[in-house]
């Protein structure tokens, strides 16, 4: 078991392949790329993108057995066991390694502003390598990667696009990509309340387009 001290969290808990992600050289590269300076203000503080990482990873696993719970009193989807533990694993790697392309992505333009151009795309084929040396099941890892590939596309509350995305995506898929959203805003600190409230907004738009 490996526990990694975090200001907000506490202490985070990482056991079997989640801690052989932390300790690869391309997560632990995270440390060199702030997820924002706080400096001006706290010249003390730091937030990297490794400690936004664990973060959303933290999240997932608090938010893990809510989803569970409203896929079945939004969708009347009940999971078997080795479903929800599939699902659960699926989800907790993606948050893990989401940001996984931040690194070899970052510019900065002449401000001198951060930027991280395609790094969900750069990010999926970082994710898919570490866990096919990793030996994680074909299955899960594909559906990491969609779900790392698809963490930055913007999810309209519009009824007819979510329909599109239902029947691309999938429910289970769909509902997990958003929960993905959530942490990774959650982890960051600066979703403001209207923000966060949309992810409930998109969720019970989804349940009408089911109940249809």
């Amino acid at each position: 078991m490996m526990q990694i001290p975090d200001p907000v969290h506490g202490y985070i808990e990482l056991d079997g392949m989640f801690a052989d992600i932390v300790n690869t050289p391309e997560f632990q590269r995270l440390r060199s790329v702030e997820q924002g300076s706080f400096r001006p203000v706290y010249p003390g503080a730091r937030h990297d993108r490794f400690a936004h990482s664990l973060g959303t990873y933290h999240l997932a696993t608090q938010f893990v057995e809510h989803f569970f719970e409203n896929l079945k009193k939004d969708t009347g989807v009940v999971l078997s066991a080795g479903e929800r533990q599939a699902l659960s694993l699926t989800f907790r790697y993606a948050a893990l390694l989401h940001d996984i392309g931040k690194v070899p992505t970052f510019t900065r333009d002449e401000t001198g502003r951060g930027h991280f151009l395609g790094h969900a795309q750069v990010g999926s084929e970082i994710a898919d390598g570490i866990l096919l040396r990793l030996k994680a099941p074909t299955a899960l890892r594909h559906q990491v990667v969609f779900l790392i590939s698809h963490h930055m596309t913007p999810i309209e509350p519009d009824k007819r696009l979510l329909l599109r995305r239902l029947s691309r995506y999938g429910t289970e898929q769909l509902l997990t990509l958003l929960n993905l959203q959530e942490a990774d805003m959650g982890s960051k600190g600066t979703g403001k309340e209207e923000e966060m409230a949309q992810f409930d907004v998109l969720r019970a738009i989804i349940a009408e387009l089911l109940a249809e």
